[in-house]
């Protein structure tokens, strides 16, 4: 990728960095002031947006790969085609939690619940919780804008 291309695609993800941030911000508000949420079985609730060395090695590896049937990742696609932009992890002190926060979870995407704030609307759908709890896929919240 030419130094341009990494520069613009840097500022256009700079530029959105403080969106993620807050988005994270309100995800773990959202669920340690849930009412329902199942908070004496789970630790710790954190988040992370994506480190802009790792965006940018991220994005040169994909566009260079060989299966690349997509075209490559631009400054309009990067929201869409790079999945793990914010991270909200979970941690737990015993196994059996999992269960029963992935429970809690897969309660929100049942009654398809929608987060709503000034900075973002996204429907939970689609919500993937795996054992780590890593919820990686709640990225797309931010894409919908004002």
């Amino acid at each position: 990728m030419r130094k341009r291309q990494k520069e613009a695609l840097l500022v256009a993800f700079l530029h959105e960095k403080i969106r993620y941030e807050r988005l994270g911000e309100y995800i773990t508000r959202l669920i340690k002031d849930d009412p329902l949420a199942p908070k004496h079985n789970f630790h710790t609730i954190t988040y992370r947006v994506k480190d802009e060395r790792r965006f940018i090695e991220k994005i040169d590896k994909e566009n260079t790969s060989p299966e690349g049937i997509n075209s490559p990742i631009t400054v309009k696609n990067f929201q869409e085609r790079i999945g793990d932009l914010l991270g909200i992890r979970l941690i737990c002190l015993r196994l059996a939690d999992i269960k029963i926060v992935e429970a809690y979870f897969q309660y929100l995407v049942t009654i398809d619940i929608t987060i709503r704030s000034s900075l973002f609307t996204q429907r939970t759908d689609g919500l993937g919780v795996g054992s780590a709890l890593e919820l990686e896929s709640l990225r797309r919240c931010a894409l919908a804008g004002n």
